[in-house]
């Protein structure tokens, strides 16, 4: 991180696309930064709809499961880990290449 003085009268301008373009985030020189990413922003201007968000995700992933118990990866397809920490369901909102299952 530096630091950069603006001059008296300046307004910063953040562009809310850059820091939640998760590409940005990636490596290892980038451990251990707090806040990095946000997709809800933090305290105490978090966005009013997280916790709205959130429940609306969960429900649809709960309802994909209830409708599909049989959901699996294809043949062929590799699985990847996402990270060291523990998890039990990773849900990818948006890929570049789609999510191919079987149903």
């Amino acid at each position: 991180m530096q630091t950069t003085l603006l001059p008296r009268g300046t307004s910063p301008l953040l562009i809310l696309l850059i820091p939640n373009n998760i590409k940005r985030w990636e490596g290892s020189e980038l451990k251990g930064i707090e806040w990095g990413f946000m997709p809800f922003h933090g305290r105490p201007r978090i966005c009013l709809g997280q916790d709205s968000a959130l429940m609306e995700a969960s429900y649809a992933v709960v309802r994909i499961i209830q409708n599909f118990p049989n959901i699996r990866l294809p043949p062929g397809i590799p699985v990847y880990s996402s990270s060291m920490e523990k998890q039990t369901l990773i849900i990818v909102v948006s890929s570049a290449e789609g999510f191919k299952v079987l149903l």
